[in-house]
């Protein structure tokens, strides 16, 4: 989950710590962790989630999804998030490959997130398990599920850009994702 904070800036000296222990956790320079955690005043908010998308047909959503899903939108409303990233493993374990795949967007996306989110966005993106992880798939029922009128899902196609112009600590900036 990340999101561009919107409070004002923390003390220098928590700043320093907070990045020394994440450089110390994941393995990088305290410079690139200190970028990860220094707090920016902007008007764009964004959260975003991968590998989120349930078990399988047979089990649409699991506990932990649900658990992830409270945490990622206790910090949306907390941040006010503009819109949302799903960033591909959408539909576990094979993708999407019937027809009719409403039970399974109903069960594994709408139930857990956009519901309790509502008029937030989601853009989604395809991972390897939206493709078929080696088996059949088809990555076109989420693209068609996007041309819904009344679903917060955003996919209109494999590859599209996000553009969203916002400002940050007083300067205009914008954000472009391909």
């Amino acid at each position: 989950i990340f999101s561009s904070v919107a409070s004002p800036p923390s003390a220098a000296g928590l700043m320093q710590r907070s990045a020394g222990a994440m450089a110390r956790r994941v393995g990088c320079s305290v410079l690139s962790a200190a970028l990860l955690v220094a707090p920016v005043r902007s008007d764009l908010s964004v959260v975003g989630l991968g590998d989120w998308g349930g078990h399988s047909d047979e089990e649409p959503s699991t506990y932990s999804q649900r658990l992830t899903a409270i945490g990622l939108i206790r910090v949306a409303v907390e941040k006010q998030a503009d819109f949302a990233m799903l960033m591909g493993d959408n539909f576990y374990q094979h993708g999407l490959t019937k027809g009719d795949m409403t039970s399974r967007f109903r069960y594994t996306f709408e139930a857990i997130y956009a519901q309790l989110l509502p008029g937030v966005p989601f853009y989604a993106f395809a991972g390897n398990h939206d493709y078929g992880e080696g088996q059949l798939a088809n990555v076109s029922l989420q693209l068609a599920y996007s041309k819904q009128a009344d679903t917060q899902w955003k996919f209109p196609s494999l590859w599209y850009k996000i553009h969203r112009d916002f400002e940050a600590d007083g300067m205009q900036r914008s954000l472009d994702m391909v």
